[in-house]
């Protein structure tokens, strides 16, 4: 649990004025959100989550216990503990808010999980969530839906998003390919792509935060060998793993990432180039 402890109100008091003149706030009584948002995701993304910072500055603590929406079916309040050195996603039913403090929530972190949703997430736009406290009542404030590596996506043409299904072989491991096209101009003949996969349990939506599985690539342009024997994976949040592709080339490519060796929990697995 993430928090960050003050001595004296005036501190938090302080640190509240700075975060408003920053960012969007919004508050009720002793609690401010500051800077909810979302990230964007492909249409065909089934779950989503909402990050923010949280500053109590009462006396007293509260507790988040909930959070409603018209974007999705349903919402959760999700965090993440260390099993056996990895990441593991969990439901709880409130997150506490001691007195003079500010909760961090944040990818590989405490989130506002979207069950269900009844539309996409897409760039730029924005979305009402009313947060429900335990004693402060109710905090309506409207998320705003960033892009993802919106750097880069606006300085190379790239259209990554593809998705696959792939079925429960019991005490086997499967295979599993999705593809990526990148257009490059001269200009930008060297750059490292960050991409991101997401894996959902394909029946239930949720994601898949435990599964192992090695990423490689036939991509002529990958600069090193690494291309060949398997690419980095690392765990981001929310069932998303993500792998740098460094890339030497001009103009279009399409090439396949392959996944090999997969081991997962859920009977039919959905992969999703979510970048």
């Amino acid at each position: 649990m993430i928090f960050r402890y003050f001595s004296i109100s005036s501190c938090v008091v302080y640190l509240s004025l700075l975060l408003l003149s920053a960012m969007d706030a919004y508050g009720a009584g002793k609690i401010i959100v500051v800077d909810p948002y979302s990230r964007a995701l492909p249409p065909i993304s089934r779950n989503g989550a909402v990050y923010m910072v949280i500053i109590n500055d009462g006396q007293s603590g509260d507790q988040l216990i909930g959070a409603t929406t018209p974007i999705a079916r349903n919402t959760e309040i999700h965090t993440h503990t260390m099993e056996n050195g990895m990441a593991k996603m969990r439901m709880v039913n409130a997150v506490d808010l001691p007195p003079h403090t500010e909760v961090i929530f944040e990818p590989s972190g405490h989130h506002i999980m979207l069950v269900g949703l009844l539309d996409s997430l897409r760039v730029g736009e924005k979305f009402p969530l009313i947060l429900h406290f335990r004693d402060s009542g109710n905090v309506a404030v409207v998320v705003k839906i960033r892009a993802t590596d919106g750097s880069l996506l606006a300085q190379n043409n790239i259209d990554p998003y593809d998705s696959v299904i792939v079925g429960y072989q019991p005490k086997e491991k499967s295979n599993a390919e999705l593809s990526v096209t990148v257009s490059c101009a001269p200009t930008n003949a060297r750059f490292t792509y960050r991409c991101r996969i997401q894996l959902l349990d394909n029946n239930s939506g949720y994601p898949v935060d435990d599964a192992e599985f090695t990423v490689s690539t036939d991509m002529p342009a990958m600069r090193g060998a690494h291309s060949q024997k398997g690419v980095p994976v690392q765990y981001e949040s929310m069932g998303i793993y993500y792998v740098d592709l460094k890339f030497e080339m001009i103009g279009e490519w399409e090439f396949k990432l392959k996944f090999s060796d997969l081991s997962y929990s859920p009977q039919l697995l959905q992969l999703i180039i979510a970048s």
